[in-house]
C-alpha cells in the first residue's frame, strides 16, 4: 500500500466485499484476476425452511432445494431515482417547450413516440467512425449520456424510447444494448423502461467530451434545440449541457440537487477539472471512487478498500493517475485491441469464404446430381426433385447457421473497433484521473471480449457437405445423401499460441457410447423418502445421488440398476451425499468424488471390477453442494462461494482458494473450457457465467426462471438450466442470451432439480426421484 494512503479504521465503515480479503496475495497474480464488481442489480428472493427426511435424519439440502415452508418475496428489480418529477416546462416569453427531467432536452421529443431498434450489423460501421458525443440510436448530440456495461452510450431518453418500444412488442423481452446486442446482465425484464434508463451509470468521459466543445461555444442547449441563439452561463453534469439563466432556474426547480450537479462556466474554464465528477463505486452505490488498486487495476471507493483491498497496493485516484497514459499497460492495451481485430477480421473472412465454398459445392454437387439422374430411368424424377430439395434445405440451414456465426462475429468486431476508437479518444482527449477510471473500464471489457472471442471459436466447426450416391441397384429409396463434413476451423497463429484448457468436457456433459433414440421416463426410488439430488454420466450409466436414502447409485438411461455402481453412507458419522461429479480413470478403477455437505467433506469414491471402496476425504470451508471437473480442477458450489481444489497426479486435492459469488444461495455448478457456470436461486434467481480466475462473463435472469438449480452445457457450448418453481428448463447462449423455454413431454413433469447430457441428450431429474430425458 502507498505510504500516502492511510486505511480508515475498522470501525468507520462496512460493507459487501467486491473482492476477497486475498490472503497471501492470490488475487496478484494477474491484473484482472477478479470481477465480481458488477454495476447491475438483481431482484430478490427469499425461500426459507428447514427439511427432515422419513428416517429422522437431516437431509444435508439447503432450505431452497425441493420442498420448503417459506415463501417468495419478489422485489422490483431497480428503484426510482429521487428527484425526478414532472416532464416539461416552459420559460416565460418563449414558445413552450418540453424539457422532460433527467436531461432529456426537447430534441428528443420527436423520437419518444416512434419505434426504436437495435442498430443492424450493417449500420454498426458508421457508428464507429461516428463522433462519440452522437447517440447511435437518434444520431444527435447526447443528453444525460449513459453507458450500458459494454460502454457504448446513449442518450437517457433515447434508451428509456428503446427499451419501452421493444417492450411493447415482448413485455418480457431481455434487454441489450441497442449496438453490440450484448444483454445486460441481471436487468429484470419487468423492469419499466424509465427506471431502467436512470439506474444506468452516467458515461462520465462523454459527458467531458460535451463540457470541453459546449464551453467554446457558449450557448444554451435547449434554446438551440428552439432554433434560438441565447448564452449560457451554467453546465449540468448529469444532463450534460448548457443552461441558460432562464432555463437554469426550471432546471433547478424540477431537478434533485444531490443529483444534478450544476457549475458556473466561468469556474469550468479556470478549472475543467471541477465538471469530471468522479464516477460512483460499482458495488456501493452512494459511494464515489476515491482510490486505485494497482493489484487488481480497477478503481474503489473507501468502502472497497477497508473490505477488499487493505493489504493491496491502493492510491489515490490522482497519484495513480499520473502518466497513465503512457504507462506500459496502456501500450499492451493498445496492442492487444490490435490483435483481437486482426482475430476477429480472420474468423469473418472465414465464415464468408465457407459460405462462398458451400455455394459452390452446391453447384457442383447439383451437377453430380444431373449425372447420376442419366443413369437411371425416367422413375427417379420424383426422386430427384425430393434430392434436390433436400439439398437446398441444408444447404439453407447450413447457411443461416454460419451467417449468424457472421453477425456474432461482426458485433465482437465492431466491438474491438469501438474499444480502438474510444481509447483513442480516451487518450487524447480526457484528463489523467478521468483517463484512469475509463482505461479500466476499457481494459475490463477487453478482457471479457477477448474471454468471449477464444470461447465462441472453440466451438467453430467448418462446414461442407458433399453428396453421397446411394446403391441405386439395390436401394431406390432416394436418389443420394448429402453429408454433412465439420471440422475446426483453423485459428490465428495468436490464437494458437494463446494458454487455454484442453478443453475436455465436464463429466456432466462427457460423451459417451451411442444410446437409443427413444427417451424414457423412469422411477429411481430405492426407500419411500428417496430424494435425488445430483448425479452425472458414468460411462454408459447416470450416477445418480440419493440424499435421503444415503446412497450413490447406477441406472442405465432405460431405468436398469447398475448393481455394481452403488456407494452406502449408512453410518451415522458419513453424512448425507448430495453430489457427484467423475474424475480421470486411475488405470482400470473410475475415480469419482462426492459432497456431503453437513460434514464439510469431499469423498472420493473408487469403482474397481470386483469391489468399491471409499478413498481419502478432504474438509472444505464451508458446507458443499454442487460438484464439477475441470482439466485438473475440482469446483465446489458453498452457498456463497465457490471453492477451487487441485487435483495432482496421485489424485491427491489441495485447496487452492475460493471465488465470491454474486449472491448466497449457490447450489449446482458445472465448469467446461476454463468456464464456470453457477445458479444462485438468491434474488429471484439467476446464472452466472465467470472464468476460473474470477472474471464474471455474465449473469442471466428472467421473470421465468424462478429458484435456478442445476445446469449442464451441451455439446456447441450452450447452458440448459432448471428452474424449480418455474417448472422449465431454460436454454442459454454462451453470451447470456435466451435461447428458448422447453420442457419435457411429460404430463407429470414438476420441480426440476438437474440436469445430466449423454451424447447430446439430456436427461433430467424431477419430482423427488424421477428421472426423464428432453426429447
Amino acid at each position: 500500500m502507498s505510504a500516502s494512503i492511510r486505511p480508515p479504521d475498522k470501525t468507520e465503515i462496512g460493507g459487501p466485499a467486491p473482492f476477497p480479503a486475498n490472503p497471501g496475495n492470490v488475487l496478484k497474480t494477474s491484473e484482472n484476476s477478479t470481477n465480481s464488481m458488477s454495476n447491475q442489480t438483481n431482484g430478490t428472493m427469499s425461500v426459507n425452511g428447514t427439511k427432515q427426511n422419513e428416517t429422522g435424519s437431516e437431509t444435508n439440502m439447503p432450505t431452497n432445494v425441493g420442498e420448503t415452508t417459506g415463501s417468495m418475496d419478489l422485489k422490483p428489480s431497480f428503484e426510482e431515482k429521487p428527484g425526478h418529477t414532472p416532464d416539461k416546462m416552459t420559460p416565460n416569453g418563449s414558445k413552450s417547450v418540453s424539457y422532460p427531467i433527467g436531461g432529456i432536452s426537447p430534441q428528443h421529443d420527436n423520437r419518444t413516440n416512434r419505434p426504436v431498434r437495435p442498430i443492424s450489423a450493417k449500420s454498426m460501421a458508421d457508428v464507429l467512425k461516428s463522433d462519440l458525443m452522437v447517440c447511435p440510436i437518434c444520431d444527435k448530440e447526447m443528453t444525460a449520456p449513459k453507458q450500458f456495461p459494454c460502454l457504448h452510450a446513449f442518450c437517457e431518453g433515447c434508451i428509456s424510447s428503446n427499451v419501452a418500444n421493444l417492450k411493447d412488442e415482448d413485455p418480457h423481452c431481455q434487454i441489450r444494448c441497442p449496438v453490440c446486442e450484448i444483454p445486460v446482465s441481471n436487468s429484470r425484464n419487468n423492469v419499466d423502461a424509465k427506471v431502467f434508463a436512470e439506474s444506468l451509470p452516467p458515461s462520465l468521459f462523454i459527458s467531458s467530451l460535451l463540457v470541453q466543445k459546449q464551453i467554446k461555444q457558449k450557448q444554451c442547449k435547449p434554446c438551440n434545440n428552439t432554433g434560438k441563439r441565447t448564452s449560457a452561463d451554467s453546465w449540468c453534469s448529469y444532463c450534460a449541457e448548457t443552461l441558460c439563466p432562464e432555463h437554469l432556474s426550471y432546471h433547478n426547480a424540477l431537478t434533485s440537487p444531490s443529483i444534478h450537479h450544476v457549475f458556473k462556466m466561468s469556474q469550468i474554464e479556470k478549472n475543467p477539472q471541477i465538471a469530471e465528477t468522479s464516477g460512483k463505486c460499482n458495488v456501493h452505490e452512494y459511494e464515489r471512487i476515491k482510490y486505485f488498486c494497482q493489484d487488481h487495476k480497477y478503481p474503489c471507493c473507501e468502502i472497497c478498500w477497508k473490505s477488499s483491498h487493505e493489504i493491496c497496493d491502493v492510491e489515490s485516484l490522482e497519484l495513480a493517475a499520473s502518466s497513465v497514459k503512457n504507462k506500459p499497460e496502456t501500450t499492451r492495451l493498445i496492442g492487444d485491441l490490435e490483435i483481437m481485430g486482426s482475430h476477429s477480421e480472420h474468423i469473418l473472412q472465414d465464415r464468408r469464404r465457407n459460405i462462398d465454398d458451400l455455394e459452390h459445392q452446391k453447384s457442383e454437387e447439383k451437377k453430380a446430381v444431373k449425372k447420376m439422374r442419366e443413369q437411371i430411368n425416367e422413375h427417379l424424377d420424383k426422386l430427384e426433385t425430393s434430392m434436390m430439395d433436400d439439398l437446398e434445405k441444408i444447404h439453407h440451414q447450413k447457411t443461416k447457421e454460419i451467417e449468424k456465426e457472421v453477425q456474432l462475429f461482426e458485433h465482437k468486431q465492431q466491438s474491438v473497433s469501438f474499444y480502438k476508437l474510444l481509447l483513442e479518444s480516451v487518450l487524447k482527449n480526457s484528463s489523467d484521473v478521468l483517463a484512469l477510471t475509463e482505461l479500466a473500464k476499457i481494459r475490463h471489457q477487453c478482457k471479457i471480449l477477448d474471454e468471449n472471442l477464444h470461447h465462441r471459436i472453440s466451438k467453430l466447426k467448418r462446414t461442407d457437405f458433399v453428396v453421397v450416391s446411394n446403391n441405386l441397384a439395390g436401394n431406390m429409396g432416394k436418389l443420394a445423401e448429402v453429408e454433412i463434413n465439420q471440422r475446426p476451423i483453423t485459428p490465428p497463429p495468436a490464437f494458437e499460441a494463446r494458454p487455454k484448457h484442453s478443453g475436455i468436457l465436464t463429466p456432466r456433459s462427457k460423451l459417451l457410447h451411442p444410446r437409443r433414440e427413444k427417451g424414457s421416463t423412469f422411477l429411481v426410488l430405492r426407500y419411500s423418502s428417496s430424494k435425488i439430488t445430483g448425479g452425472c454420466s458414468l460411462k454408459s450409466s447416470l450416477l445418480l445421488v440419493d440424499n435421503r436414502g444415503k446412497e450413490i447409485r447406477g441406472y442405465s438411461i432405460e431405468g436398469h440398476r447398475e448393481e455394481k455402481q452403488v456407494f452406502s453412507f449408512k453410518a451415522e458419522q458419513e453424512g448425507n451425499p448430495f453430489d457427484v461429479t467423475v474424475l480421470p480413470p486411475r488405470r482400470s478403477t473410475i475415480m469419482v468424488i462426492a459432497t456431503i455437505p453437513l460434514k464439510n467433506r469431499l469423498q472420493v469414491l473408487e469403482f474397481g471390477d470386483d469391489h468399491n471402496t471409499k478413498g481419502a476425504y478432504y474438509k472444505t470451508n464451508g458446507k458443499c453442494y454442487g460438484i464439477s471437473y475441470m482439466d485438473g480442477y475440482i469446483i465446489v458450489a458453498c452457498h456463497t462461494k465457490l471453492e477451487i481444489w487441485r487435483m495432482d497426479e496421485d489424485y491427491n486435492l489441495m485447496f487452492e482458494r475460493s471465488i465470491l459469488t454474486k449472491g448466497d444461495h449457490v447450489n449446482y455448478v458445472c465448469a467446461a473450457d476454463n468456464r464456470i457456470y453457477y445458479s444462485d436461486s438468491a434474488d429471484k434467481g439467476s446464472v452466472v457465467c465467470t472464468t476460473l480466475d474470477g472474471t464474471n462473463i455474465f449473469a442471466y435472469s428472467h421473470h421465468n426462471l424462478r429458484m435456478p438449480m442445476g445446469l449442464v452445457l451441451d455439446q456447441s457450448g450452450n447452458v440448459y438450466v432448471a428452474a424449480y418453481y418455474s417448472n422449465n428448463i431454460h436454454l442459454i447462449s454462451p453470451e447470456g442470451v435466451l435461447m428458448k423455454v422447453t420442457t419435457p413431454k411429460d404430463s407429470h413433469f414438476n420441480k426440476p432439480l438437474f440436469l445430466i447430457e449423454i451424447d447430446g441428450k439430456i436427461f433430467v431429474t424431477y419430482d423427488k426421484h424421477k428421472i426423464t430425458s428432453l426429447h
